[in-house]
């Protein structure tokens, strides 16, 4: 769409009922198409929270979360575009108390949501839920699961710091999934587990563990989400 078109709109239109049908990647393009566009975009709080939330619906459970981007210069645009950075230089700081959003999606969609809030350190630190609570996942077939899961299951890890208002992305997409094992719990019942590590062995690891009921289709139940830093120590949450 040219901007001579764009230029006959009313602002409210394209503010209302245009923008807001965009993804973040595409409005940030579309925002070096002209100063005025540019300035629309850039200044409109409730669409790049809108876009934030409901892409990473984990900042969505802890108030903290948002109270704490609100303060970044930009709000919700400046996270969103240090989400999109090479994060390769971030030096931690482990007396910090950081805010870690993670979310998991199958087939793009949410499949489940964490927020941590403190620090990681040596110490373990575990957060118990009900296993009935732990979501499914119904593949259509016994062979190939593991791929199954490698293609439709994504991965997003996003440390916030307060004090630098800043984010990064401990997951980039060059990120792959890895089998870790499988072993029996009984005799109608095995647990597999799927992990995968951030940059250079520098960055946390994510393991998923799966209970295997059976069945055709196969059903798998996640029954742990285990996050573990090769510098700070581990966090497990079990679900």
């Amino acid at each position: 769409m040219s901007m001579n078109i764009f230029s006959t709109l009313d602002p409210d239109i394209i503010g209302a009922h245009i923008l807001p049908r965009l993804d973040g990647t595409t409005l940030t393009a579309f925002s070096s198409v002209s100063s005025e566009l540019r300035h629309m975009i850039c200044n409109d709080k409730d669409l790049w929270r809108n876009i934030c939330t409901s892409t990473w619906p984990s900042l969505l459970l802890d108030p903290i979360a948002n109270n704490v981007i609100s303060t970044f210069p930009g709000g919700y645009h400046s996270f969103f575009s240090f989400y999109h950075r090479n994060n390769n230089y971030y030096s931690w700081c482990p007396s910090a108390e950081l805010i870690y959003a993670i979310d998991i999606y199958l087939h793009g969609e949410p499949f489940l949501s964490r927020v941590l809030v403190g620090c990681l350190t040596a110490e373990n630190l575990t957060i118990v839920y009900d296993s009935t609570l732990g979501p499914r996942i119904h593949i259509p077939s016994k062979e190939g699961w593991f791929e199954y899961l490698s293609k439709n299951l994504t991965f997003s890890w996003i440390l916030i710091d307060p004090t630098r208002k800043c984010a990064v992305d401990l997951f980039p997409s060059c990120c792959k999934s890895n089998f870790l094992g499988g072993y029996s719990r009984g005799e109608n019942m095995k647990q597999f587990e799927i992990g995968m590590e951030g940059k250079a062995g520098l960055w946390p690891r994510m393991e998923l563990k799966f209970d295997c009921m059976g069945g055709d289709p196969l059903q798998l139940h996640l029954r742990a989400l285990i996050v573990t830093h090769n510098r700070f120590g581990s966090s497990s949450f079990f679900l």
